[in-house]
């Protein structure tokens, strides 16, 4: 794996207005985020099951889990862009061990060299922003790769959002790096587990054209619904 990421990583602020998450450009705009527009606009059959699982496990048990993947996926973020540029982790928490140990072949095996760690993209036309994990060169391919970590292995369905991200991010970079000619040709959803090898979900060019059509539509209903909310109040 080739190491140091030849695109530039440009300065942008995260900010919060009203409740959800924008992002400051270098362009003077101010964005949403993929995530807030995707939250803004969930579906109610998703909202309806993430109250059912929150009432079977109790909402105390809910929200600790909840809180305690998110750190442990911040956790291992980290480890992962530290990996990319070539420094091994020495200081490895002992609840992160078996993730790190699921996903690290993934990184020394399949990513041939890193463009783009955790690096804000936007696109202008469509009015959002995002920070992406990485965008990498996988099977001579480039490639947006989206890192999670789960309990148990994913069924491909439960993915949807983050398909969705990664095709808003592909249109995004782009956008941002055109004078580079990057044109994005997959994506990977790559799942660390705690006991196993990491699942790897793949979207070719066709499915991610299809989730960013999707996307598309979700952006335009968070712009509607927002300017509607600002008329009525």
């Amino acid at each position: 794996m080739q190491l140091e990421p030849p695109l530039p990583r440009y300065c942008t602020r995260a900010v919060w207005e009203q409740g959800k998450q924008y992002y400051r450009l270098p362009t003077g705009a101010s964005y949403p985020g993929v995530t807030t527009i995707l939250s803004a606009t969930e579906p109610p059959e998703q909202k309806q099951a993430l109250w059912k699982w929150r009432k079977r496990v109790g909402q105390e048990a809910a929200q600790q889990i909840t809180s305690q993947s998110s750190r442990w996926g911040i956790k291992l973020h980290k480890y992962i862009e530290a990996k990319l540029q070539g420094h091994e982790p020495e200081d490895l928490p002992p609840e992160l061990t078996g993730f790190w140990n699921s996903i690290h072949p993934f990184l020394d095996q399949a990513v041939e060299r890193s463009l783009l760690i955790e690096g804000t993209v936007w696109n202008s036309k469509y009015r959002y922003a995002g920070k992406l994990d990485c965008l990498a060169i996988v099977e001579g391919q480039p490639t947006i790769c989206d890192w999670k970590t789960a309990q148990k292995p994913r069924q491909s369905a439960w993915n949807k959002t983050h398909y969705l991200q990664c095709a808003a991010y592909a249109t995004a970079v782009e956008q941002v790096y055109i004078k580079f000619g990057i044109a994005v040709k997959q994506a990977l959803v790559v799942v660390a587990l705690p006991d196993q090898e990491a699942q790897v979900f793949s979207l070719t060019m066709e499915p991610l054209l299809d989730y960013w059509q999707e996307f598309k539509t979700r952006v335009d209903v968070f712009y509607g619904s927002r300017h509607l909310n600002e008329y009525l109040n």
